[in-house]
């Protein structure tokens, strides 16, 4: 399919299965589960998908999702430990970020990210009358959402609400954001 922002399509599908660049692919740290490569490569392309940057955080979360649907439980990976699962594929590179913090990224693609942080409002007005009806409508029970910005938009993205349709998991975080 043709991503809504217009980035290249994904890289897997016609790849075979990356080899790690030393070790076996698979890390165990402070936590007490593992990850096969594969996995973090799927779950990094997600992301991209979602228009949201894989940091490592993200990344775990969305690994943890990926397991609760296929109906398995993930574990407690550490953070070093995906890190370093990260580091020895040779299709991702590890980049520090601010306060600690590292993203995955498809090394040479283009990234397409929302950027959830920024102030800048540039849905439409019609957007925001939406999101004010909807929650206008809303009983005390119903306005419950969770309290992070990722949670929440997931929230309002499986309840369908009319301002997010259509639009992607990183725009939704933005909206939740403003």
């Amino acid at each position: 399919g043709v991503h809504p922002m217009g980035a290249p399509p994904a890289p897997l599908g016609g790849f075979p299965a990356p080899q790690a660049r030393q070790g076996q692919g698979r890390h165990r740290g402070q936590g007490t589960g593992q990850v096969a490569i594969q996995e973090v490569l799927l779950a990094v392309e997600s992301l991209y998908n979602d228009q949201l940057r894989p940091y490592g955080r993200i990344l775990r979360k969305r690994l943890s999702e990926h397991a609760r649907t296929a109906g398995r439980r993930l574990g407690n990976i550490s953070f070093d430990c995906l890190r370093r699962s990260c580091g020895t594929c040779p299709w991702l590179q590890v980049v520090p970020e601010e306060g600690g913090d590292w993203s995955a990224l498809f090394a040479g693609r283009p990234a397409y990210f929302v950027d959830v942080h920024s102030p800048v409002d540039s849905y439409p007005p019609a957007m925001w009358r939406e999101a004010e009806a909807y929650f206008d409508s809303l009983n005390a029970t119903d306005k419950a959402l969770p309290g992070g910005r990722y949670e929440c938009a997931q929230a309002l993205a499986s309840r369908r609400v009319p301002f997010v349709v259509g639009r992607s998991l990183g725009q939704g975080c933005h909206i939740v954001q403003l």
